[in-house]
């Protein structure tokens, strides 16, 4: 700012003073105003002021950001620590599951020895061995025999679970759906008798037929039966096919005498 500028602006602040108050001392009046308005600094004293108020400002801002830098640390802290306790905890469990299977381990070792017999000079040496039973394996490891179906997770349904759960088979269940196999296989082609059930353990239908040598024939057609595996032992035929993906064992009993 030039010198003739400097002037103009403390003659405006002086007069401005005036106008805002009574002035009993002018000059006092005039020299506070120029002070207040930082003119009778000189341009080199009003520029360090101006540029420690910014290092101030800067500074009040770093140490703002700091701070909250110092929360999120502290923050992170508290779930490391949580995180060490529960991994502490862990280790712990492991620790005293590592030793409850090495007592075992040591159980199961001392019972084997026990039971060795051996001789010096004999070839094998070992003359005989006791084998532990599965009762002494379950009184060593501590497993007890329960039945599947008094076990709490048991699902007399699996994997669908639908009778725990509605009293009844949902749309969709597996096994409804083999039920309904069932039923429907036994109308597939004509017999004097037909008798369908679902082997849960083979995942089968075993299907037990009397029929005539014709009637036979058309359960032949209808299930596409495999005769490679197809036997004949006098009156009884058994044969295999599949129905709707389901393997099927079937056994024919002739009505009126032996296969064809």
């Amino acid at each position: 700012m030039s010198a003739a500028a400097r002037v103009a602006h403390a003659a405006e602040t002086i007069r401005a003073r005036w106008e805002q108050r009574t002035v009993e001392s002018p000059q006092v009046e005039a020299a506070q105003a120029l002070e207040d308005a930082g003119l009778l600094m000189s341009p080199e004293a009003a520029a360090r002021t101006g540029h420690l108020a910014a290092t101030l400002v800067a500074r009040t801002q770093d140490l703002m950001t700091a701070e909250a830098r110092i929360g999120e640390l502290e923050a992170e802290r508290h779930s490391t620590n949580e995180s060490l306790s529960e991994a502490a905890e862990q280790l712990r469990v492991d620790r005293d599951r590592i030793a409850e299977l090495e007592a075992q381990r040591a159980a199961l070792a001392e019972r084997l020895r026990a039971g060795q017999q051996w001789q010096r000079g004999r070839n094998p040496e070992l003359v005989s061995e006791s084998y532990v039973s599965p009762s002494e394996l379950r009184n060593i490891f501590g497993v007890k025999l329960t039945a599947p179906w008094d076990e709490p997770d048991y699902d007399p349904c699996h994997p669908c679970g639908c009778p725990k759960r509605f009293d009844r088979h949902a749309d969709g269940c597996p096994a409804a759906l083999r039920a309904e196999d069932v039923v429907d296989l036994t109308t597939l082609a004509p017999a004097q008798e037909a008798n369908a059930r679902h082997n849960p353990t083979f995942q089968t239908i075993e299907l037990d037929l009397t029929a005539t040598k014709e009637q036979w024939a058309a359960w032949q057609k209808a299930l596409e039966v495999d005769l490679a595996r197809t036997t004949n032992r006098g009156g009884l035929v058994t044969s295999h096919a599949k129905w709707r993906g389901v393997p099927v064992v079937v056994r024919c009993w002739f009505a009126e005498g032996g296969a064809e």
